[in-house]
């Protein structure tokens, strides 16, 4: 031992062999805490393109097949009864073809739910884990100088909801957000074209890119030359038609309709909230309802969402303009209110949703440190939010499929005369309150948690804003 200082490429090196480590051991565990449904339409879907080819995908639902499940401790093997026709845009359907046809070789039975299964389909979220957080490094570099850039990469590497997401789950957000968060970096570098064709394949993997459109209009009107952004941004919509091509040639734009516009207006039009820890979720909290539909106010929660998001997002806008003045570190702080506010306020949120933002908030509170006091909080309601099927035992939203039996319940009992009912049985009404009280005190375990978690959510989210707002244009970034 010469007692000199390791390089710090071996920062990197050990990183990332251990960030490696760690996933590749995780895996095994994904059929016991995962989410198998998620999973069963992946695995259904890519050996629907293996079998008819990948263009076939928006045609029609893929074949049931069979699927492990734990079951009172044992795995039964079983299959799904639903089916969903492939909601994710062209670019995950590449690669979900490619992961069943190593999975089809790998695993001959093509038993779902596996170690095997999740090895195959889990792997370009592992990938992408790495791609991201090197990008989170390469944006913190462009502000900051020292070790800070490297801890960076780590930081982001081994962020709990980011390789449960990735790894537990199975889900593919990283994979949106790998291209993204380069996507930003070339923004900030004015490198147009590779923005513009990084925004395409992110399009191209999840329809949630749409959520950077205002990042794109910010550096339209904020960045010099207009000209370019606006030639990067066609670039985008370029990149994502070329990659779509071969399933227009055969279907026209179904694709579209089922990845994006359906996704968008129809799938989840009726929902307040999916399980993210945002505004909605206090509403569902006091009124047991999800109902996106019903007034408040004499205005729908949608409408009263939309409303909400055009304030904020709008505001935030016109304040990075005025405050910023085209200075490269608007357009991140814009990046991370922008997403924050898609969070928080309109309806329809996935709880998964709240990951896209860390990275983004992960690296402004490495420039500005003031922001850790949002970033740390907010990273500990997003693993909450997609672990949330270990722990949550009983669903706030059951509350709607209770009233429902409880209308089919007096419904049966119409025919028994009023006298020889309990009294809590002889109307509707007084079955639905009576099925309502004894759903809320089956909950209330819970409800201290979820109302914790929500509060959290909402106060790290006003206090990420106010924080953000006394950045001064002129703060150095502390470095080192």
């Amino acid at each position: 031992m010469n007692g000199r200082p390791r390089k710090p490429i071996w920062f990197w090196i050990d990183a990332s062999v251990i960030g490696l480590a760690l996933r590749l051991l995780l895996v095994p565990a994904a059929p016991y805490f995962g989410y198998p449904g998620d999973h069963d339409d992946f695995v259904r879907w890519g050996l629907k393109a293996v079998d008819d080819g990948p263009t076939t995908l928006y045609d029609n639902a893929p074949p049931r097949m069979n699927f492990r499940v734990r079951d009172e401790g044992q795995w039964a093997t079983t299959q799904r009864h639903f089916d969903r026709l492939c909601n994710y845009p062209p670019g995950s359907v590449y690669r979900l073809a490619l992961s069943a046809w190593v999975f089809d070789r790998a695993s001959p039975e093509r038993l779902a739910n596996t170690a095997a299964s999740h090895y195959c389909f889990s792997f370009w979220a592992i990938i992408a884990d790495f791609v991201t957080a090197a990008g989170c490094a390469a944006i913190v570099a462009r502000f900051v100088s020292g070790p800070w850039v490297r801890w960076t990469y780590a930081i982001m590497l081994f962020l709990p909801p980011i390789w449960w997401d990735s790894v537990i789950w199975g889900q593919s957000d990283s994979i949106l957000l790998a291209p993204a968060v380069w996507m930003v970096w070339a923004l900030l570098a004015r490198r147009w074209v590779l923005a513009g064709v990084l925004f395409g394949v992110a399009a191209s993997m999840k329809p949630q890119a749409i959520l950077f459109l205002p990042v794109w209009a910010l550096a339209i009107v904020m960045l010099r030359p207009r000209w370019k952004a606006v030639a990067g941004l066609g670039v985008g919509v370029l990149t994502l038609l070329i990659i779509a091509l071969p399933f227009n040639l055969h279907s026209g734009w179904a694709w579209w309709r089922a990845s994006y516009w359906e996704n968008l207006t129809s799938t989840y039009a009726s929902m307040t909230t999916l399980k993210a820890f945002n505004v909605w979720y206090a509403d569902l909290l006091i009124t047991l309802s999800d109902d996106a539909k019903i007034p408040l106010l004499g205005v729908t929660r949608d409408m009263w969402g939309k409303v909400l998001l055009a304030v904020v997002l709008g505001g935030s806008f016109v304040w990075t303009l005025v405050r910023w003045r085209g200075r490269d570190a608007g357009l991140l702080l814009f990046t991370m209110l922008g997403l924050l506010a898609f969070m928080m306020l309109p309806t329809q949120v996935h709880e998964r949703y709240l990951v896209l933002v860390l990275p983004f908030l992960g690296v402004s509170a490495v420039i500005w440190r003031r922001l850790w006091w949002a970033f740390v909080p907010l990273t500990i309601v997003a693993m909450a939010q997609v672990s949330w099927p270990i722990w949550m035992t009983t669903e706030p939203v059951a509350m709607k499929d209770l009233m429902e039996v409880a209308q089919a319940a007096h419904e049966n009992l119409k025919d028994v005369p009023a006298e020889r009912l309990p009294e809590d049985l002889r109307t509707t009404d007084r079955m639905v309150a009576a099925f309502r009280e004894e759903y809320r005190k089956m909950r209330g375990p819970l409800a201290p948690v979820e109302w914790t978690l929500t509060l959290v959510a909402l106060a790290s989210t006003v206090y990420a804003f106010g924080a953000a707002f006394t950045i001064r244009p002129d703060e150095r970034p502390p470095s080192g």
